[in-house]
C-alpha cells in the first residue's frame, strides 16, 4: 500500500486556491489549545450543522449555543465517552487507507489528501475539515469517516442502508460540500472486524442556502432562537432528504 499525504501537495494547492477563490483557507491554533476553543467559539463547524439544525440527538441547539459563548469552558468528557472519540482518532488513518485503496482499485486515483479549516467564502462564520479530500476531473471532493465505537469491536457493523446513518452526519458532509464547491462528497463507515461501507452524497442545493445560512445568521446578529420545535425538525429533516440525494456504492 503506498504511503497517504497528510496534505495537498504543493502544486495542487495552488490549483486547488485558484480554482476555488471563493474560499478561505484559515491558520487555527493548536488543536484543543485555549486558543482553539477561542477561535472556534466564533464559527459554526461543520460537525455543528446538525446541532444547529435541531437534528443531532446528543447535542441541542440551545447546549451548541452556550459553548459559542465567550465565557463557556470546555469540560472534561466523561471517561466513556473519551475513550470512544480516542478510538475514532485513532482508527481514521486506518480507515482512509482502506478508502485510498479502494478508490486506486477502483479508477488508479492518486491517496486521499487533506485541507485544514476551511472557511466559507461568503459566510465567514462557517468552517470545517473534512477527513480526506480526493480529486475527481479536476475537482476536490469531500469525504468523510465514521469509525463506530463499541467495548466488544467485533459487534460493529458498517451502515447497511441510509437509514442506518444518522442525520446529523448528512448536515456535516453537505457542508462540507458546500465549502469546497463540489458536486458530491463520500460518507465512510470503517470497522475493524465487518468491513466498511461507502456512500456517495450528491449535493443538496437548497440545503445550505435555505436551511444553514439564515440561522447562521441570526446566529449572528444575536436572535436565533435556542429551541427548535418538532415541526421545524422535521421540516429540516425531510429538506435533507437523504434518501434522494444519496446512494450505496460499497
Amino acid at each position: 500500500m503506498y504511503p497517504r499525504d497528510p496534505c495537498l501537495h504543493e502544486n495542487d494547492k495552488i490549483e486547488y486556491l485558484e480554482n476555488t477563490a471563493s474560499l478561505v483557507i484559515e491558520n487555527f491554533p493548536q488543536k484543543g489549545s485555549p486558543e482553539w476553543h477561542a477561535r472556534r467559539k466564533q464559527f459554526i463547524c461543520a460537525s455543528e450543522v446538525g446541532a444547529l439544525l435541531g437534528l443531532d440527538k446528543y447535542t441541542s441547539r440551545k447546549r451548541l449555543l452556550e459553548t459559542k459563548k465567550p465565557d463557556w469552558v470546555e469540560k472534561k468528557k466523561g471517561d466513556v465517552l473519551e475513550s470512544y472519540m480516542h478510538w475514532g482518532t485513532c482508527m481514521e488513518c486506518t480507515a482512509l487507507a482502506a478508502v485510498d485503496e479502494f478508490f486506486f482499485k477502483t479508477d488508479g486515483r492518486e491517496p486521499c489528501c487533506r485541507i485544514e479549516n476551511i472557511v466559507h467564502g461568503q459566510n465567514h462564520r462557517v468552517c470545517g475539515t473534512p477527513d480526506g479530500i480526493t480529486k475527481e476531473i479536476g475537482m476536490f471532493i469531500p469525504i468523510e469517516v465514521k469509525c463506530p465505537a463499541h467495548p466488544s469491536p467485533e459487534l460493529c457493523k458498517p451502515y447497511e442502508t441510509v437509514d442506518d446513518i444518522p442525520l446529523k452526519y448528512f448536515a456535516q458532509i453537505q457542508t462540507y460540500i458546500e465549502l469546497l464547491n463540489a458536486p458530491h462528497g463520500y460518507l465512510v463507515c470503517w470497522t475493524m472486524f465487518n468491513g466498511m461501507s461507502i456512500f456517495v452524497v450528491h449535493r443538496n442545493l437548497c440545503m445550505f442556502p435555505r436551511l444553514v445560512l439564515p440561522l447562521i445568521d441570526s446566529w449572528v446578529v444575536g436572535d436565533l432562537s435556542p429551541r427548535v420545535t418538532k415541526g421545524e425538525k422535521n421540516y429540516h429533516a425531510r429538506m435533507l432528504a437523504p434518501n434522494t440525494f444519496v446512494e450505496k456504492i460499497l
